[in-house]
Protein backbone atom coordinates (compact mmCIF):
# COMPACT_ATOMS: atom_id res chain seq x y z
CA UNK A 1 0.00 0.00 0.00
CA UNK A 2 1.31 3.19 -1.09
CA UNK A 3 1.68 6.63 1.11
CA UNK A 4 0.82 9.83 -0.78
CA UNK A 5 3.32 12.19 -0.69
CA UNK A 6 3.53 16.48 -1.96
CA UNK A 7 6.49 18.33 -1.93
CA UNK A 8 7.38 21.61 -0.13
CA UNK A 9 11.07 23.81 -0.29
CA UNK A 10 12.64 24.18 3.54
CA UNK A 11 15.52 26.06 4.12
CA UNK A 12 17.26 25.79 7.44
CA UNK A 13 20.62 26.75 9.00
CA UNK A 14 21.85 27.78 5.24
CA UNK A 15 20.90 24.52 3.54
CA UNK A 16 18.38 24.32 0.77
CA UNK A 17 16.86 20.34 0.64
CA UNK A 18 13.53 18.83 -0.85
CA UNK A 19 11.76 16.85 1.45
CA UNK A 20 8.21 15.60 1.63
CA UNK A 21 5.41 15.71 3.58
CA UNK A 22 2.01 15.48 3.62
CA UNK A 23 -0.54 18.26 3.27
CA UNK A 24 -3.78 18.68 5.36
CA UNK A 25 -6.28 17.41 2.23
CA UNK A 26 -6.06 16.75 -1.44
CA UNK A 27 -2.54 14.21 -0.97
CA UNK A 28 -3.01 12.65 -4.64
CA UNK A 29 -0.36 11.04 -6.69
CA UNK A 30 -0.53 11.16 -10.67
CA UNK A 31 -2.37 8.77 -12.38
CA UNK A 32 -0.08 6.19 -13.71
CA UNK A 33 -1.66 5.32 -17.31
CA UNK A 34 -1.01 1.31 -18.43
CA UNK A 35 -0.32 1.39 -21.95
CA UNK A 36 -1.59 -0.12 -24.10
CA UNK A 37 0.23 -3.33 -24.32
CA UNK A 38 -0.44 -3.66 -20.78
CA UNK A 39 -4.18 -3.03 -20.56
CA UNK A 40 -5.02 -6.17 -22.99
CA UNK A 41 -4.19 -7.96 -19.89
CA UNK A 42 -6.67 -6.23 -17.83
CA UNK A 43 -10.39 -6.82 -19.78
CA UNK A 44 -13.52 -7.01 -18.26
CA UNK A 45 -14.88 -10.18 -15.65
CA UNK A 46 -18.11 -11.43 -18.10
CA UNK A 47 -21.09 -13.17 -16.16
CA UNK A 48 -20.20 -10.57 -12.82
CA UNK A 49 -23.44 -8.18 -12.01
CA UNK A 50 -21.85 -5.43 -10.41
CA UNK A 51 -24.73 -3.68 -8.06
CA UNK A 52 -22.64 -0.82 -6.51
CA UNK A 53 -23.61 2.42 -6.85
CA UNK A 54 -20.79 3.39 -9.66
CA UNK A 55 -22.18 0.68 -11.83
CA UNK A 56 -25.72 0.66 -10.84
CA UNK A 57 -25.75 4.51 -11.29
CA UNK A 58 -23.07 5.80 -13.12
CA UNK A 59 -23.99 8.83 -14.08
CA UNK A 60 -23.24 9.50 -10.52
CA UNK A 61 -19.57 8.82 -11.27
CA UNK A 62 -17.55 12.32 -11.04
CA UNK A 63 -15.51 12.83 -13.88
CA UNK A 64 -12.77 13.84 -11.35
CA UNK A 65 -12.59 10.13 -11.08
CA UNK A 66 -10.90 9.70 -13.94
CA UNK A 67 -8.03 11.80 -13.69
CA UNK A 68 -7.43 10.26 -10.39
CA UNK A 69 -8.72 13.70 -7.89
CA UNK A 70 -12.03 11.54 -6.61
CA UNK A 71 -13.41 7.98 -5.94
CA UNK A 72 -16.35 6.46 -7.85
CA UNK A 73 -18.99 7.20 -5.41
CA UNK A 74 -19.76 10.33 -3.33
CA UNK A 75 -20.76 10.67 -0.02
CA UNK A 76 -23.98 11.91 -0.84
CA UNK A 77 -24.52 8.49 -3.11
CA UNK A 78 -23.12 6.40 -0.11
CA UNK A 79 -25.33 7.55 2.74
CA UNK A 80 -28.05 5.76 1.00
CA UNK A 81 -26.64 2.69 2.25
CA UNK A 82 -25.93 4.18 5.66
CA UNK A 83 -22.12 4.31 6.95
CA UNK A 84 -21.93 0.70 8.47
CA UNK A 85 -24.68 -1.85 7.91
CA UNK A 86 -25.87 -4.85 10.14
CA UNK A 87 -27.18 -7.57 8.79
CA UNK A 88 -29.14 -10.20 10.67
CA UNK A 89 -32.17 -12.51 10.33
CA UNK A 90 -33.27 -11.25 13.71
CA UNK A 91 -32.89 -14.68 15.25
CA UNK A 92 -31.09 -13.77 18.55
CA UNK A 93 -29.77 -16.29 20.49
CA UNK A 94 -29.01 -19.20 17.68
CA UNK A 95 -25.34 -20.23 16.98
CA UNK A 96 -24.20 -18.10 14.22
CA UNK A 97 -20.71 -17.14 12.74
CA UNK A 98 -19.72 -13.42 12.87
CA UNK A 99 -18.43 -11.78 10.18
CA UNK A 100 -16.75 -8.45 9.70
CA UNK A 101 -16.52 -6.99 6.09
CA UNK A 102 -14.23 -3.78 5.91
CA UNK A 103 -13.84 -1.07 2.99
CA UNK A 104 -12.06 2.23 2.39
CA UNK A 105 -9.61 2.02 5.12
CA UNK A 106 -7.35 3.54 2.56
CA UNK A 107 -9.06 6.51 0.55
CA UNK A 108 -6.92 5.88 -2.22
CA UNK A 109 -8.01 2.29 -3.18
CA UNK A 110 -11.69 2.68 -4.57
CA UNK A 111 -12.38 -1.07 -5.46
CA UNK A 112 -12.13 -1.96 -1.90
CA UNK A 113 -14.57 0.86 -1.40
CA UNK A 114 -16.83 -0.32 -4.42
CA UNK A 115 -16.51 -4.04 -3.96
CA UNK A 116 -18.21 -3.90 -0.40
CA UNK A 117 -20.93 -1.83 -1.69
CA UNK A 118 -21.32 -4.26 -4.27
CA UNK A 119 -21.40 -6.95 -1.84
CA UNK A 120 -24.18 -5.15 -0.04
CA UNK A 121 -26.08 -4.64 -3.77
CA UNK A 122 -26.04 -8.54 -4.25
CA UNK A 123 -27.44 -9.23 -0.39
CA UNK A 124 -29.97 -6.19 -1.79
CA UNK A 125 -30.20 -8.09 -5.44
CA UNK A 126 -30.59 -11.80 -4.60
CA UNK A 127 -33.08 -12.64 -1.25
CA UNK A 128 -32.78 -16.22 -1.47
CA UNK A 129 -28.72 -16.29 -1.18
CA UNK A 130 -28.82 -13.56 1.32
CA UNK A 131 -31.97 -15.66 3.89
CA UNK A 132 -29.04 -18.33 3.13
CA UNK A 133 -26.17 -16.71 4.46
CA UNK A 134 -28.12 -14.66 7.37
CA UNK A 135 -29.52 -18.31 8.48
CA UNK A 136 -25.89 -19.38 9.72
CA UNK A 137 -23.74 -15.84 9.81
CA UNK A 138 -24.47 -12.23 11.27
CA UNK A 139 -22.50 -9.68 9.44
CA UNK A 140 -21.04 -6.12 10.41
CA UNK A 141 -20.29 -4.49 7.70
CA UNK A 142 -18.62 -1.30 7.25
CA UNK A 143 -18.00 -0.46 3.17
CA UNK A 144 -16.05 3.15 3.79
CA UNK A 145 -13.93 3.01 7.00
CA UNK A 146 -12.30 6.42 5.99
CA UNK A 147 -14.88 8.81 4.72
CA UNK A 148 -12.10 11.98 4.30
CA UNK A 149 -9.56 9.86 2.97
CA UNK A 150 -11.78 8.84 0.30
CA UNK A 151 -13.32 12.19 -0.36
CA UNK A 152 -9.68 13.14 -0.97
CA UNK A 153 -8.79 10.19 -2.29
CA UNK A 154 -5.99 10.13 -0.35
CA UNK A 155 -4.42 7.09 2.20
CA UNK A 156 -4.59 8.68 5.23
CA UNK A 157 -7.72 9.81 7.49
CA UNK A 158 -8.06 14.17 7.18
CA UNK A 159 -5.53 14.31 10.47
CA UNK A 160 -2.94 12.31 7.75
CA UNK A 161 -2.98 9.38 10.20
CA UNK A 162 -2.45 6.32 8.70
CA UNK A 163 -5.73 3.99 9.70
CA UNK A 164 -4.11 0.84 9.13
CA UNK A 165 -1.38 1.65 11.72
CA UNK A 166 -3.37 3.55 13.82
CA UNK A 167 -5.95 0.83 14.65
CA UNK A 168 -2.53 -0.42 16.79
CA UNK A 169 -1.68 2.73 18.56
CA UNK A 170 -5.44 4.17 18.97
CA UNK A 171 -4.53 7.82 18.50
CA UNK A 172 -7.45 9.21 17.00
CA UNK A 173 -10.62 9.28 17.89
CA UNK A 174 -12.56 7.46 14.98
CA UNK A 175 -9.93 4.54 15.17
CA UNK A 176 -10.95 4.10 19.18
CA UNK A 177 -14.69 3.93 18.05
CA UNK A 178 -14.61 1.70 15.10
CA UNK A 179 -12.39 -0.84 17.24
CA UNK A 180 -14.51 -0.63 19.98
CA UNK A 181 -17.48 -1.45 17.87
CA UNK A 182 -15.37 -4.50 16.51
CA UNK A 183 -14.11 -6.05 19.64
CA UNK A 184 -17.67 -5.84 20.99
CA UNK A 185 -18.86 -7.85 17.96
CA UNK A 186 -16.31 -10.14 18.03
CA UNK A 187 -15.91 -11.79 14.84
CA UNK A 188 -14.79 -15.11 13.60
CA UNK A 189 -13.92 -14.23 10.52
CA UNK A 190 -12.65 -10.60 9.24
CA UNK A 191 -12.27 -9.09 6.00
CA UNK A 192 -10.20 -5.98 4.48
CA UNK A 193 -10.45 -4.95 1.20
CA UNK A 194 -7.34 -3.01 -0.24
CA UNK A 195 -5.75 -1.98 -3.63
CA UNK A 196 -1.84 -2.16 -4.19
CA UNK A 197 0.27 0.10 -6.30
CA UNK A 198 0.53 -2.16 -9.64
CA UNK A 199 1.48 0.30 -12.50
CA UNK A 200 5.22 1.56 -11.25
CA UNK A 201 7.44 -0.59 -12.84
CA UNK A 202 9.83 -2.87 -11.47
CA UNK A 203 13.50 -3.73 -12.12
CA UNK A 204 12.98 -1.05 -14.79
CA UNK A 205 11.34 -3.83 -16.93
CA UNK A 206 8.29 -5.20 -15.30
CA UNK A 207 4.94 -4.30 -13.94
CA UNK A 208 3.07 -6.14 -11.42
CA UNK A 209 0.74 -8.77 -13.36
CA UNK A 210 -1.55 -9.45 -10.28
CA UNK A 211 -5.54 -8.86 -10.01
CA UNK A 212 -5.68 -10.38 -6.64
CA UNK A 213 -3.51 -10.50 -3.75
CA UNK A 214 -4.86 -12.44 -0.20
CA UNK A 215 -3.09 -13.59 2.44
CA UNK A 216 -4.47 -15.80 5.64
CA UNK A 217 -2.64 -14.18 8.94
CA UNK A 218 -0.58 -16.69 9.80
CA UNK A 219 0.77 -15.42 13.06
CA UNK A 220 2.48 -18.86 15.18
CA UNK A 221 0.83 -17.95 17.98
CA UNK A 222 -2.66 -18.01 16.53
CA UNK A 223 -4.03 -21.59 17.03
CA UNK A 224 -2.83 -23.74 14.49
CA UNK A 225 -6.69 -24.99 13.43
CA UNK A 226 -7.59 -21.83 12.78
CA UNK A 227 -3.98 -20.66 10.41
CA UNK A 228 -4.59 -23.96 8.58
CA UNK A 229 -8.67 -23.23 7.95
CA UNK A 230 -7.73 -19.71 7.12
CA UNK A 231 -5.26 -21.14 4.30
CA UNK A 232 -8.06 -23.21 3.20
CA UNK A 233 -10.39 -20.63 2.74
CA UNK A 234 -7.44 -17.98 0.71
CA UNK A 235 -7.14 -21.23 -1.89
CA UNK A 236 -10.97 -21.55 -2.38
CA UNK A 237 -11.30 -18.25 -3.15
CA UNK A 238 -7.63 -18.00 -5.33
CA UNK A 239 -9.46 -21.41 -7.21
CA UNK A 240 -12.74 -19.14 -7.63
CA UNK A 241 -10.91 -16.15 -9.26
CA UNK A 242 -8.59 -18.50 -11.25
CA UNK A 243 -11.90 -19.28 -12.64
CA UNK A 244 -13.04 -16.23 -13.76
CA UNK A 245 -9.98 -15.41 -15.55
CA UNK A 246 -8.21 -13.70 -13.09
CA UNK A 247 -4.63 -13.80 -12.05
CA UNK A 248 -3.97 -13.95 -8.44
CA UNK A 249 -1.00 -14.65 -5.75
CA UNK A 250 -0.38 -14.33 -1.98
CA UNK A 251 -0.17 -10.55 -0.64
CA UNK A 252 3.47 -9.76 -1.22
CA UNK A 253 5.43 -6.11 -1.76
CA UNK A 254 8.40 -5.83 -3.85
CA UNK A 255 12.12 -4.22 -3.91
CA UNK A 256 14.57 -4.35 -6.04
CA UNK A 257 18.73 -4.34 -4.64
CA UNK A 258 21.39 -4.42 -7.55
CA UNK A 259 18.85 -5.69 -9.62
CA UNK A 260 17.47 -8.53 -8.13
CA UNK A 261 13.70 -7.98 -6.95
CA UNK A 262 13.40 -8.84 -3.71
CA UNK A 263 8.90 -10.29 -2.28
CA UNK A 264 7.67 -9.98 0.98
CA UNK A 265 4.79 -12.01 2.27
CA UNK A 266 3.21 -9.81 5.47
CA UNK A 267 5.21 -10.42 8.44
CA UNK A 268 3.91 -11.71 11.73
CA UNK A 269 3.52 -8.21 13.66
CA UNK A 270 -0.30 -7.32 14.47
CA UNK A 271 0.72 -3.78 13.05
CA UNK A 272 -1.63 -3.68 10.10
CA UNK A 273 -5.23 -3.91 10.77
CA UNK A 274 -6.01 -7.39 9.51
CA UNK A 275 -2.88 -9.04 11.10
CA UNK A 276 -4.19 -7.34 14.48
CA UNK A 277 -7.71 -9.00 13.90
CA UNK A 278 -6.20 -12.01 14.77
CA UNK A 279 -5.83 -11.37 18.03
CA UNK A 280 -9.53 -12.66 18.11
CA UNK A 281 -8.23 -15.98 16.81
CA UNK A 282 -10.08 -15.30 14.03
CA UNK A 283 -10.10 -16.16 9.99
CA UNK A 284 -8.37 -12.83 8.51
CA UNK A 285 -8.39 -12.07 5.11
CA UNK A 286 -6.01 -8.90 3.56
CA UNK A 287 -7.48 -8.66 0.04
CA UNK A 288 -5.62 -6.75 -2.51
CA UNK A 289 -6.57 -5.51 -6.05
CA UNK A 290 -4.13 -4.04 -8.52
CA UNK A 291 -5.58 -0.03 -8.50
CA UNK A 292 -3.68 2.41 -6.83
CA UNK A 293 -2.87 5.26 -8.81
CA UNK A 294 -5.02 3.41 -11.68
CA UNK A 295 -8.00 5.59 -10.90
CA UNK A 296 -10.92 4.50 -13.12
CA UNK A 297 -8.82 1.94 -15.51
CA UNK A 298 -9.98 -1.58 -15.37
CA UNK A 299 -12.53 -0.46 -12.84
CA UNK A 300 -14.77 -3.19 -13.43
CA UNK A 301 -12.02 -6.19 -13.06
CA UNK A 302 -10.90 -4.35 -10.31
CA UNK A 303 -14.34 -4.79 -8.11
CA UNK A 304 -15.21 -8.01 -10.01
CA UNK A 305 -12.57 -9.53 -8.12
CA UNK A 306 -13.39 -8.37 -4.49
CA UNK A 307 -16.84 -9.65 -5.05
CA UNK A 308 -15.46 -12.92 -6.25
CA UNK A 309 -13.48 -13.15 -3.19
CA UNK A 310 -15.93 -11.95 -1.00
CA UNK A 311 -18.87 -13.93 -2.33
CA UNK A 312 -16.84 -16.97 -1.82
CA UNK A 313 -15.93 -16.38 1.53
CA UNK A 314 -19.36 -15.98 2.66
CA UNK A 315 -19.97 -19.33 0.63
CA UNK A 316 -17.87 -21.65 2.03
CA UNK A 317 -18.40 -19.66 5.70
CA UNK A 318 -21.87 -21.13 5.07
CA UNK A 319 -22.15 -24.00 3.13
CA UNK A 320 -19.57 -25.77 5.49
CA UNK A 321 -20.80 -23.96 8.91
CA UNK A 322 -20.45 -26.53 11.26
CA UNK A 323 -16.60 -27.17 10.34
CA UNK A 324 -16.33 -23.98 10.38
CA UNK A 325 -17.75 -22.74 13.39
CA UNK A 326 -16.64 -25.57 15.42
CA UNK A 327 -13.05 -25.44 14.33
CA UNK A 328 -13.03 -21.86 15.44
CA UNK A 329 -14.97 -22.06 18.54
CA UNK A 330 -12.42 -25.06 19.57
CA UNK A 331 -9.49 -23.20 19.06
CA UNK A 332 -10.29 -20.39 21.14
CA UNK A 333 -10.89 -22.62 23.89
CA UNK A 334 -7.50 -23.89 23.68
CA UNK A 335 -5.97 -21.00 22.74
CA UNK A 336 -7.01 -20.27 26.44
CA UNK A 337 -6.00 -23.11 28.09
CA UNK A 338 -2.49 -23.60 26.57
CA UNK A 339 0.54 -23.41 28.30
CA UNK A 340 2.66 -23.12 25.03
CA UNK A 341 5.61 -20.67 24.96
CA UNK A 342 4.93 -17.50 23.45
CA UNK A 343 6.71 -16.62 20.31
CA UNK A 344 8.27 -13.31 20.67
CA UNK A 345 10.85 -12.32 17.82
CA UNK A 346 11.58 -14.84 14.61
CA UNK A 347 13.19 -14.73 10.81
CA UNK A 348 12.15 -14.73 7.73
CA UNK A 349 13.16 -17.51 5.14
CA UNK A 350 14.19 -16.64 2.62
CA UNK A 351 14.06 -19.07 -0.99
CA UNK A 352 14.01 -18.34 -4.70
CA UNK A 353 11.17 -18.41 -6.42
CA UNK A 354 9.59 -17.56 -10.18
CA UNK A 355 6.49 -14.77 -10.04
CA UNK A 356 4.68 -13.47 -12.88
CA UNK A 357 5.19 -9.92 -14.34
CA UNK A 358 4.24 -8.44 -17.19
CA UNK A 359 7.11 -7.37 -19.68
CA UNK A 360 6.36 -3.70 -20.02
CA UNK A 361 7.55 -3.37 -23.50
CA UNK A 362 5.62 -5.46 -25.09
CA UNK A 363 2.36 -6.88 -22.34
CA UNK A 364 4.11 -10.85 -22.37
CA UNK A 365 3.66 -12.06 -19.27
CA UNK A 366 7.14 -13.74 -17.85
CA UNK A 367 7.95 -15.44 -14.97
CA UNK A 368 10.78 -13.50 -13.40
CA UNK A 369 13.11 -15.13 -11.05
CA UNK A 370 13.09 -13.41 -7.43
CA UNK A 371 14.04 -13.75 -3.78
CA UNK A 372 11.08 -14.63 -1.47
CA UNK A 373 10.74 -13.71 2.26
CA UNK A 374 8.16 -15.68 3.35
CA UNK A 375 5.73 -15.98 6.39
CA UNK A 376 4.85 -20.24 6.11
CA UNK A 377 7.59 -21.18 7.97
CA UNK A 378 10.02 -18.69 9.68
CA UNK A 379 12.80 -19.21 12.26
CA UNK A 380 11.87 -18.84 15.85
CA UNK A 381 15.07 -16.50 17.47
CA UNK A 382 13.21 -16.06 21.16
CA UNK A 383 10.33 -17.36 22.71
CA UNK A 384 8.93 -16.77 26.10
CA UNK A 385 6.87 -18.60 29.00
CA UNK A 386 3.40 -17.85 28.69
CA UNK A 387 2.63 -15.87 32.22
CA UNK A 388 -0.35 -16.25 33.86
CA UNK A 389 -1.52 -12.95 34.29
CA UNK A 390 -0.06 -9.51 33.56
CA UNK A 391 -0.33 -6.75 36.45
CA UNK A 392 0.29 -3.39 36.71
CA UNK A 393 -0.13 0.06 38.32
CA UNK A 394 -3.00 2.31 38.26
CA UNK A 395 -1.34 4.59 37.40
CA UNK A 396 -0.97 3.03 33.53
CA UNK A 397 -4.85 4.16 33.57
CA UNK A 398 -4.35 4.92 30.04
CA UNK A 399 -2.72 1.39 28.95
CA UNK A 400 -6.05 -0.27 30.67
CA UNK A 401 -8.07 1.90 28.87
CA UNK A 402 -6.71 1.35 25.22
CA UNK A 403 -6.58 -2.83 25.94
CA UNK A 404 -9.83 -2.46 27.14
CA UNK A 405 -10.78 -1.05 23.17
CA UNK A 406 -8.93 -3.50 21.79
CA UNK A 407 -11.29 -6.53 23.56
CA UNK A 408 -9.17 -7.65 26.25
CA UNK A 409 -10.91 -7.91 29.90
CA UNK A 410 -9.01 -6.00 32.12
CA UNK A 411 -9.92 -6.63 36.01
CA UNK A 412 -9.26 -3.75 38.86
CA UNK A 413 -7.18 -5.62 42.17
CA UNK A 414 -9.84 -5.05 44.76
CA UNK A 415 -7.24 -5.54 47.23
CA UNK A 416 -3.21 -5.06 47.29
CA UNK A 417 -0.50 -7.49 44.76
CA UNK A 418 2.33 -8.32 46.71
CA UNK A 419 4.21 -11.19 44.65
CA UNK A 420 7.72 -12.26 42.91
CA UNK A 421 6.97 -11.53 39.48
CA UNK A 422 9.22 -11.57 35.84
CA UNK A 423 9.47 -7.45 34.93
CA UNK A 424 10.48 -6.36 31.71
CA UNK A 425 13.40 -3.52 31.88
CA UNK A 426 13.69 -1.55 29.58
CA UNK A 427 17.44 -1.10 28.96
CA UNK A 428 16.96 1.65 26.31
CA UNK A 429 14.73 3.16 23.81
CA UNK A 430 15.62 3.93 19.86
CA UNK A 431 12.84 6.17 17.94
CA UNK A 432 13.13 4.85 14.24
CA UNK A 433 14.60 7.42 12.19
CA UNK A 434 11.55 7.40 9.77
CA UNK A 435 7.80 6.95 10.27
CA UNK A 436 6.22 3.95 8.48
CA UNK A 437 2.31 4.61 7.17
CA UNK A 438 2.49 7.55 9.87
CA UNK A 439 4.09 5.93 12.65
CA UNK A 440 7.51 5.74 14.28
CA UNK A 441 8.24 2.80 16.12
CA UNK A 442 10.19 2.93 19.29
CA UNK A 443 12.90 -0.35 19.62
CA UNK A 444 12.69 -0.74 23.40
CA UNK A 445 15.34 -4.43 24.08
CA UNK A 446 14.98 -5.56 27.76
CA UNK A 447 16.11 -7.57 30.49
CA UNK A 448 13.59 -10.16 31.93
CA UNK A 449 14.36 -9.71 35.61
CA UNK A 450 12.79 -11.85 38.33
CA UNK A 451 11.26 -9.21 41.51
CA UNK A 452 9.20 -8.85 44.14
CA UNK A 453 6.59 -6.12 43.97
CA UNK A 454 3.80 -4.27 45.36
CA UNK A 455 0.62 -3.50 43.34
CA UNK A 456 -2.11 -1.03 45.77
CA UNK A 457 -5.26 -2.23 44.96
CA UNK A 458 -6.93 -0.03 42.22
CA UNK A 459 -4.06 -1.41 39.96
CA UNK A 460 -5.11 -3.51 37.30
CA UNK A 461 -4.48 -7.87 36.61
CA UNK A 462 -4.96 -8.84 32.73
CA UNK A 463 -5.21 -12.93 32.91
CA UNK A 464 -3.90 -14.39 30.12
CA UNK A 465 -6.65 -17.27 29.96
CA UNK A 466 -8.80 -15.32 27.24
CA UNK A 467 -8.69 -15.58 23.60
CA UNK A 468 -7.19 -11.50 23.52
CA UNK A 469 -4.29 -12.48 25.14
CA UNK A 470 -1.65 -12.19 22.51
CA UNK A 471 -2.53 -8.46 22.18
CA UNK A 472 -0.78 -7.76 25.59
CA UNK A 473 1.73 -10.02 24.32
CA UNK A 474 2.65 -7.71 21.74
CA UNK A 475 3.40 -4.70 24.51
CA UNK A 476 6.11 -7.13 26.15
CA UNK A 477 8.44 -8.64 23.72
CA UNK A 478 12.08 -7.48 23.52
CA UNK A 479 10.82 -5.34 20.47
CA UNK A 480 7.44 -3.62 21.82
CA UNK A 481 5.56 -0.04 21.10
CA UNK A 482 4.03 0.00 24.07
CA UNK A 483 5.05 0.34 28.13
CA UNK A 484 5.82 -2.72 29.67
CA UNK A 485 3.86 -4.24 32.69
CA UNK A 486 5.55 -6.77 34.91
CA UNK A 487 4.23 -10.83 34.48
CA UNK A 488 3.11 -12.75 36.88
Amino acid sequence: MHIAKSSFMCFLSLHVGLIFADRYASNQNPVVVDTPQVTANFPDVEGIKLLSPAFKNPETVPGAFANGTSGPTPQRTLESFIPYVTLLNGRKGSKKLRIWIQGGQHGNEPAGDEGVLALLGKFANDTRWTVKVLEKADLLILPRYNVDGVEYLQQQLASNYDPNRDHAVLKRKQTRAIRQLRSNFDPHIFVDDHEYTGGNLVARSYIRAQDLLVSANKNQNFNPDIRALNQEFVDDVFSAAKSNGLSIFPYFTAIVTNGTITIEEPDATPAANHKGAGNYQSLTFLVETRGIDLADQHFQRRVASHLITLTTILNKAVNEFEAVYSTIENARKDFTESKSDIVVAYEQRVTNKTVQFINAANGSLVDVPVLSRKIDSYIITLSRSRPKAYVFSRAWTDVAERLRILGVKVDVLKQDFRGTVEALIVQTAQLAATKFEGIASTTVPTNATQCAVSIPAGGFWVDTKQINAWICVCAAGTRGRGESGVLY
